[in-house]
């Protein structure tokens, strides 16, 4: 019986492992690019966070005539993380590695309907990051002092209530400064399930998510 099968000799192993070598460099340079794209981007949005803090500085200084109100007064908000819209630096506890912040951040329990259709990319993830903290995970806001904490600048209230929700019990009454970052990924990830970009509406709004 006549054989189909192809000589080994016959298969060009070194254009193989060329082809190879090609997809791997091209793939490595795709995420690279993204990465900076990300990064570009979070670096974009301090810089309109410092001249918006700037600004607010600047408006603080003029005296304002008082008013009487033309709203009835706020009902009680959700539990909120994230640092105030105006920007507020985050540290360790000391003044290296300070970094800035992003904007108020808030959870409900209902899903949101303006949450994205496909899950957050890395890259995404990490520009929100840098944003809020500079990505850094031991991250505390200065002003207010001390009330949002870690990577995504969670207050304590948001991350106990968001805890529950996936079966973290044993994260409830964490510190989010202190958890690791693997525990506040997966945080940061159940409140957008939850909410979609809206907990993080500045520095989402600064990155094109909103």
């Amino acid at each position: 019986m006549e054989s189909h099968l192809i000589p080994l000799e016959s298969v060009d192993l070194q254009a193989f492992s060329d082809r190879a070598a090609a997809w791997t460099e091209a793939h490595q340079q795709h995420r690279d690019d993204a990465r900076t794209r990300a990064l570009s981007l979070a670096a974009q949005a301090r810089a309109e966070q410092e001249s918006q803090a700037a600004a607010a500085t600047t408006a603080a200084q003029v005296p304002a005539t008082t008013a009487p109100p033309t709203t009835a007064p706020p009902t009680t908000a959700p539990p909120t993380t994230g640092a105030p819209e105006s920007a507020a630096l985050a540290t360790t506890g000391s003044t290296e590695g300070e970094t800035e912040t992003g904007g108020e951040t808030t959870a409900t329990t209902a899903p949101s309907t303006t949450a994205a259709a496909t899950v957050p990319t890395e890259e995404q993830w990490e520009a929100l990051r840098q944003c809020e903290s500079s990505g850094n995970y031991r991250a505390i806001s200065i002003s207010p002092a001390g009330r949002y904490r870690g990577a995504y600048q969670f207050s304590r209230s948001t991350w106990d209530w968001v805890a529950p929700q996936i079966g973290a019990d044993y994260l409830v009454g964490v510190d989010p400064a202190e958890a690791s970052p693997a525990d506040q990924d997966r945080m940061a990830q159940a409140l957008w399930d939850i909410n979609g970009w809206a907990p993080w509406p500045a520095c989402s709004r600064r990155l094109g998510y909103l």
